[in-house]
């Protein structure tokens, strides 16, 4: 049985005692050897993809982190405080940072998420089919040209410059070029390049942050372009991320995370209205995949989350 963030907390914090740096990974590892967590359920997600039991050691560590109990000293490794070292001699403290914690995050996410609404509109429809026909050989374009950078197949000169395919007129179709300093294309590749060979490339909100870091957002988060730059990376985890389609789920707060989860509800709820009305477009999408096939790896997911981020990106209303 998986344990709840609650029960993770502590034995979290005594296996860092040591006061040495610990690797996510292996932190991960073995608290799942200590719980006995069953093999199969080692693979059981949220669903945003993410594993369930790693999604509760990343929150305890974030809780750690901004407590003071854990420092972070370099991406994806961290170090427990003295502060920490003080909690642990004191379990009464611990129990009450876990408390108050868990009953902060679920605050927070009454108070930034509602539920989408239910049903897609015929016009909402209609707009993003035509958006996706309109857009798909490119989209599949940007992913094909990125995922041929990502094998050394495309040298990081000729991606960076402004021609159709490239990752510079990527940035500038999906309007997020101006989020990053002046002539800074190829440091932003040469980032993600970095980023997407980390033990966990998908973390979006995580790149975003990293991004932030390396000063090429000029100390902004931003989720967007983090989003959209890892959708070329992984297009059937990954959906692009906005001011547009947030407010269509009703999401409040810039986090990607909370974006995915009420996403994910809002194709649970319309998943057949989303397949019978994508199976009226399969020839012209299947002659379009032709195109493409190396990198098609579920030609049906990838069709539906593109359909849907245009439905989202298009509005919806009762």
């Amino acid at each position: 049985m998986i344990p709840d963030s609650q029960s993770i907390m502590l034995p979290y914090l005594n296996l860092i005692s040591d006061r040495k740096e610990w690797y996510f990974q292996d932190i991960v590892e073995a608290l799942a050897s200590q719980f006995k967590i069953h093999h199969d359920e080692r693979f059981l997600t949220i669903p945003s993809g993410q594993k369930i039991f790693d999604y509760r050691v990343g929150f305890s560590r974030t809780v750690f982190i901004r407590a003071g109990l854990v420092e972070s000293t370099r991406h994806s490794f961290v170090r427990i405080t003295q502060k920490g070292i003080d909690f642990l001699a004191n379990p009464k403290m611990l129990e009450n940072l876990v408390k108050k914690s868990t009953k902060a995050k679920n605050d927070n996410r009454n108070k930034h998420m509602k539920l989408p609404n239910s049903k897609i509109e015929d016009i909402t429809s209609f707009k993003a089919l035509g958006n996706l026909l309109t857009y798909y050989y490119s989209d599949l374009l940007y992913i094909n040209n990125f995922q041929s950078f990502k094998k050394g197949s495309t040298d990081l000169d000729s991606y960076s410059i402004a021609t159709p395919g490239t990752f510079k007129a990527f940035l500038n179709e999906y309007g997020i070029a101006r989020n990053i300093i002046k002539d800074s294309t190829s440091s932003l590749l040469e980032l993600t390049n970095e980023w997407i060979n980390t033990e966990d490339p998908s973390d979006v909100d995580g790149f975003a942050a990293f991004l932030k870091k390396s000063g090429l957002t000029q100390g902004k988060t931003v989720t967007s372009l983090a989003s959209k730059v890892l959708f070329l990376n992984d297009p059937l985890k990954i959906l692009p991320m906005d001011t547009r389609t947030r407010e269509t789920v009703g999401l409040k707060k810039n986090c990607y995370a909370d974006y995915i989860i009420l996403v994910n509800q809002f194709k649970e709820q319309n998943e057949n209205q989303i397949i019978e009305t994508l199976n009226t477009i399969d020839k012209p999408l299947t002659i379009i995949e032709s195109k493409f096939k190396e990198i098609i790896l579920d030609k049906n997911l990838l069709r539906y989350n593109r359909f849907v981020d245009k439905i989202l990106w298009n509005g919806n209303s009762d």
